[in-house]
């Protein structure tokens, strides 16, 4: 196809249909041998763009074995990549020369580019193989032999133009699942991936997904103040290892620079050290009700199903963050009932229907990707009174590790013979007193319940402080940003959290985790990475 680039057309086409418009260009190609080469664009108004190509044998032989090539230009900064069943995330400025990548490596049929004014990505049957040279990528097809007179089509490349806006909903798109972990191109972590460690010293690697020489010096820093320093000489990206000894405290943040004479990487990581100790868990009666309790050291939860199915209270260091009725649900500000606390639940389901419905609690243990054991309380509620979603189970699931003060959460739901295609609402409700502090443009912005209205978007993660500030509670999601909106009023101060369910009958469909971690001090956006990549 080589040929096109210096061939004028020979007519063009054009055809509208009720949801596109489509553009086909006609060529005549004499060499390797005669062909009637049509390419093929067709536009959808939402800005999903196919193309292909049309080609028809006229050379009064067969055609054998023709190859299709189709150069593409496309430069990897703030790109995702899927290579060795991972999503490596480029945003070098220097990555230009896609040599540097092993095509080999690529495990997945598309690329996404997060650029916030224009997003945009490729997607291409998983029969194309791609390819990388100098400055291009490119996509070869085998089309076989071709008859005389006969036309065939090539497969269709499809590209997205600020349709789709994340690479979580690209690769949903491309291949129908998202399922493989998001990493950085130059990577520390251990080798598994796995953030949970249990003991002081942790074997680590340097990763690096360009295979080009690199000679320089890696620093491990605390509070900007070298910790140690590794030279480094490696001929392509095979991984440096080495073993580390982390700081005290459940909460272990590492930051990293990998410097050479050109340029310097940033980078750091979030480790939580669990502890050899019981997680205690305790069944009591009070105020008439069944009292569920975890003890995970000073992190203290707990949840009452006869009260409602919700966590109505956690205590760090004997500070209560949740605002709850508990005993009894109540009306307060547009709620009537109200039960406050920690909670999912279904979009079209109101709290008074909760209500009428039974709800069980018990003590579980769930593992996560990583085989880490996480234990707390499932709180299962099956509807059997609502006119539409009778039948629906909902179960939610807050879960621990030992000796770090942090809470998983996330909500399965299954129907036997409906299909649940709605939105999961999780609401948090804080005390008044509570402080959330907002990242902005402009700087940090604090804002104090209790007092006046004010409705705000928050980031991934979102930090909040006691009146004191003396703790912090930060709430993460595996989201590339919490989709949360906060209210703080004279009355409450929530937090609510979406997720979108889109499930079969009978299968079983669980949310993205969110997480509730009380650090010694705030972690930045770039450390929560580890704790996304977490799945149950």
């Amino acid at each position: 196809m080589a040929e096109l680039t210096k061939k004028q057309a020979s007519s063009y086409e054009w055809k509208y249909t009720e949801t596109s418009a489509i553009m086909k260009i006609h060529y005549e190609i004499e060499k390797p041998s005669k062909q009637n080469v049509a390419l093929c664009f067709e536009l959808f108004s939402e800005g999903l763009l196919n193309y292909w190509l049309e080609i028809e044998n006229v050379s009064g032989s067969i055609i054998e074995k023709l190859y299709i090539y189709q150069p593409i230009r496309h430069e990897l900064n703030q790109t995702y990549l899927p290579l060795n069943n991972e999503i490596v995330y480029f945003n070098d400025a220097k990555m230009t020369d896609l040599n540097q990548l092993n095509s080999k490596d690529v495990t997945s049929n598309w690329l996404f580019s997060d650029d916030k004014k224009d997003p945009h990505g490729i997607t291409w049957d998983t029969q194309v193989k791609i390819g990388f040279e100098g400055w291009l990528l490119y996509l070869e097809e085998n089309t076989g032999n071709i008859l005389n007179h006969e036309i065939i089509k090539s497969k269709k490349i499809c590209f997205s133009l600020g349709v789709i806006k994340t690479v979580k909903e690209f690769q949903l798109f491309a291949n129908h699942t998202f399922e493989q972990p998001i990493i950085n191109e130059v990577e520390l972590s251990t080798k598994t991936r796995n953030p949970i460690i249990s003991s002081g010293e942790v074997e680590l690697e340097l990763k690096r997904s360009q295979n080009r020489y690199f000679n320089g010096v890696l620093s491990l820093l605390k509070n900007e103040e070298p910790l140690r320093k590794i030279s480094i000489e490696q001929e392509k990206n095979e991984a440096l290892k080495f073993i580390h000894r982390l700081n005290d405290g459940p909460f272990v943040p590492l930051h990293y620079t990998l410097k050479n004479e050109s340029q310097t990487i940033q980078g750091s990581s979030l480790f939580l050290r669990k502890e050899i100790r019981p997680i205690y868990s305790r069944k009591v009666e009070e105020n008439d009700q069944f009292i569920y309790e975890i003890e995970n050291g000073e992190l203290k939860f707990g949840a009452a199903s006869g009260f409602f199915p919700t966590l109505y209270s956690v205590r760090y260091k004997g500070k209560e963050w949740l605002d709850s009725s508990f005993p009894t649900p109540e009306p307060k500000a547009w709620w009537n009932p109200w039960a406050g606390g920690f909670s999912s639940h279904l979009s079209g389901i109101s709290l008074f229907s909760y209500i009428k419905e039974s709800s069980q609690t018990s003590f579980v243990k769930k593992l996560d990707q990583y085989e880490n054991v996480w234990e707390g309380l499932a709180i299962e509620t099956n509807m059997e009174h609502h006119e539409k979603w009778k039948g629906l189970k909902i179960t939610q699931y807050f879960l621990t590790i030992p000796g770090v003060p942090i809470i998983t959460h996330y909500t399965e739901l299954t129907h036997p013979n409906r299909t649940i295609n709605q939105f999961v609402y999780t609401d948090v409700f804080l005390k008044k007193e509570t402080t959330v502090q907002l990242h902005n443009k402009n700087g940090s912005t604090k804002f104090k319940a209790g007092f006046e209205e004010h409705i705000f978007r928050l980031s991934n993660p979102t930090t909040f402080s006691d009146s004191d500030q003396t703790q912090y509670l930060q709430l993460v999601t595996s989201k590339d940003s919490l989709d949360s909106e906060c209210i703080f009023s004279e009355d409450f101060a929530l937090v609510s959290t979406t997720d979108f369910i889109n499930n079969r009958p009978g299968h079983t469909k669980k949310t993205d985790p969110i997480f509730m971690l009380f650090p010694h001090q705030p972690v930045d956006k770039e450390m929560i990475k580890n704790l996304k990549s977490i799945k149950f």
